[in-house]
């Protein structure tokens, strides 16, 4: 949010497609996802018509995943995966400013 640019890339090998925004980055990474109701039903209409539920939508369907975010000084990453469970570490590398990249795999 508050993002003064947002750009889009798509690279046909290894078929990536990336949103790229210098808003304020995300706000506790790590907790994205992490605590959502079991019930599918239930998972809907929590997530139904928000930025969220289209960010788990995308997740849903696509093989891999990988959110960095850069909010004050350091560099998270949650890397989700459909073979594994959710990875999230901080970045070596910074970003070179404040925003957030979302990486979609297939």
């Amino acid at each position: 949010s508050l993002a003064k640019n947002i750009s889009t890339v798509y690279s046909l090998q290894p078929h990536i497609f990336q949103v790229v925004d210098n808003g304020h980055g995300i706000k506790n990474l790590g907790e994205l996802f992490r605590e959502l109701p079991s019930n599918k039903r239930k998972i809907s209409r929590y997530l139904y018509g928000t930025k969220l539920g289209c960010l788990f939508s995308i997740i849903r369907l696509s093989e891999k995943v990988t959110i960095t975010s850069r909010r004050f000084n350091a560099t998270y990453s949650k890397i989700f995966s459909s073979y594994s469970e959710p990875e999230y570490h901080a970045v070596k590398r910074n970003r070179p400013s404040r925003g957030t990249t979302v990486a979609i795999e297939n």
